[in-house]
């Protein structure tokens, strides 16, 4: 196994260059999804960055292979949910780069299928003050 000298991405994104990281990651997804490889966890924990501007991912450990187009859109919904809880400021933005640079096979299949995804989470109301949780 290789070290990486490099910067978890959790801790540095919004102090780096994250428009032209986002655009790599959506780069290197659309090659993992084309190998029909699932990494199961993509959050910017399991990514490190080197300063020649390498972005690598880790931890496969809950990695698996599907042609699926559900696991690929499963795959990027947990990451936009990890951008919006650790990124939120710039969240949206780096969702809209990612997406804009994955163009793996079926892409706009496997885009169609995120907002199903989240259809299917919890949702909150807030009804007469109180907040109701919906499965």
């Amino acid at each position: 196994m290789q070290y990486l000298s490099g910067k978890k991405l959790s801790e540095y994104l919004e102090k780096l260059d994250y428009k032209k990281i986002c655009k790599q990651l959506g780069e290197i997804l659309t090659k993992l999804h084309n190998q029909d490889i699932i990494h199961g966890d993509l959050t910017t924990s399991n990514m490190i960055y080197i300063k020649n501007n390498a972005l690598y991912l880790i931890d496969f450990g809950l990695g698996f292979h599907s042609y699926k187009i559900e696991d690929k859109a499963v795959d990027l919904h947990l990451l936009k949910q990890a951008l919006e809880a650790k990124h939120y400021k710039i969240a949206d933005e780096c969702f809209k780069i990612i997406i804009k640079n994955y163009k793996a096979n079926q892409y706009k299949t496997i885009i169609q299928r995120i907002p199903i995804i989240e259809s299917r989470g919890r949702t909150i109301k807030l009804i007469n003050q109180k907040y109701l949780y919906f499965p």
